[in-house]
């Protein structure tokens, strides 16, 4: 609590009032036990996810003028959510307006039953940083996790382009993926050296990211056949995916898809063997 400054007569009356607002109070100890935040959820997965602030009071402590309130992306903007005073209503504002089950309870202790969040059909735009301050007269306590909603890649995929230069261009593109992504292009032979790509990324009309890398190589670098592996993480949601295509330099349009097709078909019997 801050320091009090009074003034005049009625100085010791104020200082009183104080005295025994703490006292009634019963201490000034509070602290949020856990804030329980899933790290990543995939989009569509779930029917709805708890964010918890499991907070503790001082034994005995009268819980005066608590109130408990969640906030938005409050690194960049404090921008409140929901707000809960015991015997009232869950109050709810912004992006979550609409999103959350008032009727959840997280508690039978009616000084904690409302502290949680139940975010029904969460979903990519609710990403983000949330924090959860509980108060009370004399005393506030915060904390902040974050929860990624992620959506996976509609599309993986690694292409390959002959030119007349005998050097080929590998291409490996994924679509409709949040958050920010990184993809990446590998030869079988160097499984811990990525190739240096050019790599581009945009954002479509749905904040979903689109990205793509590209790398250009001579033939004659190129074991016979080269498998090129196209890998794309989300690392905020410890996602990976994985692809690949065979290409056989010295082919080109044809003889190169023939090539190829044969040379599943070799690898296919083996598998069978």
């Amino acid at each position: 609590m801050g320091m009090l400054w009074v003034r005049g007569a009625g100085a010791t009356v104020a200082i009183g009032l104080v005295v025994v607002a703490l006292l009634l109070a019963g201490g000034t100890s509070l602290q949020i036990d856990e804030l329980r935040v899933p790290e990543a959820i995939r989009n569509g997965s779930e029917e709805s996810v708890i964010l918890d602030c499991d907070y503790s009071l001082q034994e005995n402590e009268h819980p005066t003028g608590l109130v408990v309130k969640w906030f938005f992306n409050e690194k960049d903007y404090p921008t409140p959510v929901y707000q809960w005073i015991p015997d009232q209503k869950p109050q709810v504002f912004g992006i979550l307006k609409g999103r959350l089950n008032l009727d959840y309870r997280a508690s039978d202790d009616k000084f904690k039953m409302h502290r949680a969040l139940q975010i029904t059909n969460p979903s990519p735009e609710l990403s983000g940083d949330y924090k959860c301050t509980v108060s009370t007269f004399f005393n506030e306590t915060s904390q902040s996790k974050r929860l990624i909603v992620y959506v996976p890649e509609k599309s993986l995929e690694v292409t390959q382009t002959k030119n007349d230069n005998a050097a080929v261009n590998v291409t490996c593109s994924a679509e409709g993926v949040y958050p920010e992504p990184v993809i990446v292009i590998q030869r079988q032979e160097r499984p811990d050296s990525p190739e240096e790509a050019l790599v581009q990324q945009i954002r479509n009309d749905e904040g979903l990211y689109d990205i793509y890398a590209s790398i250009v190589l001579e033939d004659k670098v190129l074991e016979s056949p080269t498998t090129f592996f196209c890998e794309l993480t989300i690392p905020e949601a410890n996602y990976t995916a994985k692809t690949s295509s065979i290409y056989m330099p010295g082919t080109s349009g044809a003889s190169r898809s023939l090539a190829t097709w044969l040379l599943t078909l070799l690898m296919m019997a083996c598998l069978r063997l």
